[in-house]
């Protein structure tokens, strides 16, 4: 959740996707699902829940 609201508060300082990425150590994928879901007015949970689904994809990859 807080990863969310950091790359949203980059987002309305101008930062770019990359950058974004780079601060909060999520991919440049999800910072762009991030927006998309932010531009389509989805709710907080459906934000956290992108991020939580990503997040877990990169631990069980990173653990085998």
């Amino acid at each position: 959740m807080r990863d969310v609201k950091r790359v949203l508060e980059m987002r309305s300082q101008n930062h770019s996707q990359r950058d974004i990425a780079r601060a909060t150590k999520v991919s440049r994928d999800t910072v762009r699902k991030i927006f998309n879901a932010a531009d389509s007015k989805k709710s907080v949970g459906h934000l956290f829940k992108i991020l939580v689904n990503t997040m877990s994809k990169n631990y069980c990859s990173k653990k085998r």
